[in-house]
């Protein structure tokens, strides 16, 4: 019997040919139980984290100037307002040297508000990321948690603090270039050989427009005018003191609804924007060919995202059955996709007044009085009790003060609280009682807005601080229709509203009952 010998080199082996390649022609796969150089130097680390703070920094440049492109109907009203102030207490008989100091002022004001901002940014950037950053290099696990939590956090207040720095800023530098422009003005129709000036002069006289701006003239503006007028036809002082108490009443319940109709324009214009975007997508032309081998049989499609989808989708599927010879032909449109819709859901208003028990608005009264109303938006059914909600804003007692101060606060599903308020602590309180009556997540951080900031030249009167007692709640019902329901019905939608009264000590047997009913079609 014969043997026949078999041999095989190991390194002929295909498997040893592909590990040779895997590792370099060292076939022995190597570990390394020490921590590799790479990422440990400091120009690593640098170069990682560098990388990502220069992506954050050029990120929130970029949401800042988009923020600072989209103008809201509450801003424009807002400038409406400020304007008519402006004008209506401005002092037309203020002479030049005045005018000059306070364009000195405002500059002045502009530079510190600068600096504040640069201030913050330098502080919040080197202390807050710095201090991750130093962090990181010691302990990079660590680091990275340091660091995930912190720059959200710098990012949110840094985008909110040059916001509103430049607001102010901006208000303050059109301010001062139109002080400007109304002293150059007046000294062009002060001019004698002005032919605009000489008619100014035949209306009101050469002597008024000759000491118009004169240094001891008296102030005068149309606020003052309006006042003096009221002086000579009512000469009552105590019914003139009505009327004025009745005219502050009446704007400053005009501008509130103002401010409420404009964030209602301002809200149907985000729903519409995300109805149109978020939903549906934006607007894009595709180009689609179902069959590369006859690529002159192609579509243009344009439309929102959706809607382009959804036609791709029909076309590749009767290309596919036409190549599969079936018979039939399947139609896909918009109308077969599911429709994504929102709760209307129920939205209260809590009104507080300065006084535990109604009357609220006698004469001996109204002038001690403050009216607040704090609005919340998509409230769950479970939490709109009677016992609760009185517990909750004060038990008999004071809620909070209404003062100066503004606190503002936005909820996960797009809705802001807001709340007139005189300390913080008063308005995180507040704010977060209204909240926990909410569907929606509670956003951080608050917004404080001073008196300062809202009204930095001091136009406004400032607001005595007055206790805040709970009095209604108004529940506003909507029906929860679709708007494809709406418009299969031909109606519109309705909202029901109702009082429900919280000046009693203790709970009604009745009330309940009431609350229930008013519930019920929700």
């Amino acid at each position: 019997m014969t043997t026949l010998a078999f041999t095989r080199q190991l390194t002929n082996l295909r498997s040893r040919a592909a590990r040779r390649r895997a590792t370099g022609n060292q076939v022995v796969r190597r570990w390394s139980r020490t921590r590799p150089n790479s990422g440990g130097k400091i120009q690593d680390f640098f170069k990682n984290w560098g990388g990502k703070l220069v992506g954050w920094i050029s990120s929130g440049l970029s949401t800042l100037l988009q923020r600072l492109r989209s103008i809201s109907v509450t801003q424009v009203f807002q400038a409406i307002v400020s304007t008519g102030s402006l004008l209506l207490n401005f002092n037309w008989q203020v002479t030049d040297k005045e005018i000059d100091s306070q364009i000195d002022a405002i500059n002045k004001s502009i530079v510190e508000r600068g600096f504040g901002a640069i201030g913050r940014t330098l502080g919040s950037t080197i202390c807050g990321l710095g201090g991750a950053a130093v962090i990181t290099k010691f302990n990079p696990a660590l680091g990275y948690h340091v660091m995930s939590n912190v720059a959200p956090e710098v990012a949110e207040e840094l985008l909110q603090e040059w916001s509103q720095a430049l607001s102010q800023v901006s208000a303050q530098y059109a301010t001062a270039r139109a002080l400007e422009f109304f002293k150059g003005a007046r000294k062009f129709l002060k001019d004698p050989k002005n032919p605009i000036g000489q008619v100014l002069r035949k209306l009101v006289g050469s002597e008024i427009i000759d000491k118009w701006g004169d240094p001891g003239n008296d102030e005068w503006s149309f606020k003052k005018g309006v006042g003096n007028v009221v002086k000579k036809v009512v000469k009552d002082e105590d019914m003139r003191e009505a009327l004025e108490e009745g005219w502050s009443e009446f704007s400053d319940a005009c501008i509130e609804a103002g401010f409420i109709i404009a964030g209602s324009i301002d809200d149907w214009i985000g729903m519409q924007s995300y109805q149109r975007e978020g939903l549906l997508g934006r607007t894009r032309t595709i180009e689609v060919t179902p069959n590369k081998e006859v690529p002159e049989e192609r579509f243009i499609l344009t439309g929102n995202e959706s809607g382009v989808r959804t036609a791709t989708t029909t076309i590749l599927a009767q290309q596919q059955l036409l190549n599969n010879r079936d018979v039939g032909t399947l139609i896909v449109d918009s109308n077969s996709e599911p429709v994504v819709t929102t709760s209307n859901g129920i939205e209260i208003m809590l009104e507080f007044f300065a006084y535990e028990q109604p009357p609220y608005w006698t004469k001996a009264r109204e002038k001690k009085n403050a009216r607040s109303r704090l609005t919340v938006p998509n409230c769950q059914i479970s939490k709109i009790d009677w016992s609760e909600i009185k517990q909750l804003f004060g038990n008999n007692t004071k809620s909070h003060d209404k003062g100066d101060s503004i606190i503002e606060a936005d909820l996960s599903n797009g809705k802001m609280l807001k709340a007139w308020v005189h300390t913080k602590q008063d308005g995180k309180t507040i704010i977060e009682r209204m909240a926990s009556l909410s569907e929606a997540k509670l956003v951080r951080p608050f917004r404080f807005i001073e008196k300062e900031e809202y009204d930095p030249n001091g136009e406004l009167d400032p607001k005595e601080v007055r206790p805040q007692y709970l009095a209604h709640m108004h529940i506003k019902n909507w029906n929860r229709k679709t708007k494809y329901e709406t418009a299969n019905t031909g109606t519109k939608q309705k909202r029901k509203s109702a009082r429900v009264e919280f000046y009693y000590e203790t709970k009604p047997s009745w009330m309940d009952d009431k609350v229930r009913e008013l519930l019920k079609q929700t």
